[in-house]
């Protein structure tokens, strides 16, 4: 199954090992943020997470932006209109969950996966969607 992902998804594989090759050269990468993930080049093993961690580091990175905007917008009003009674309650890996009353909800449709969608400058699109309901499970 592996092999036939690789195959596929040729580039990977050699973007892999260039990451993990600079990870045990340098000692540490850097996320598209500028943070640096620093690795103790004396543990092999340590180096071979250096590509998740791009990853999974960047989209963590990614989350906190949009987190901190999107929180920021909400509190000062900065779209134009108040917003009472929205609120940010949950993230889950790179989802969040908000409470939304139906009054704003109109806003939350079109603002928020745009916001999502606008957090870095990348050579693919970053896309977001949004799912309703009375509850999280039911949203999806």
């Amino acid at each position: 199954y592996l092999q036939k992902w690789h195959n596929v998804y040729r580039t990977i594989k050699p973007f892999y090992y260039k990451m993990e090759g600079r990870a045990r050269y340098l000692g540490y990468i850097r996320l598209w943020t500028g943070r640096v993930r620093h690795y103790d080049t004396m543990k092999y093993p340590e180096h071979r997470k250096a590509l998740s961690n791009l990853i999974q580091g960047g989209v963590a990175e990614m989350i906190r932006k949009i987190i901190t905007h999107i929180g920021t917008i909400i509190r000062s009003g900065a779209h134009g209109g108040a917003l009472t009674g929205t609120k940010m309650l949950l993230q889950v890996h790179d989802e969040l969950v908000l409470e939304v009353p139906l009054a704003e909800l109109e806003w939350a449709r079109e603002a928020v996966p745009r916001l999502m969608a606008g957090v870095a400058e990348l050579s693919v699109p970053l896309l977001a969607e949004v799912g309703v309901g009375p509850n999280w499970d039911q949203a999806h």
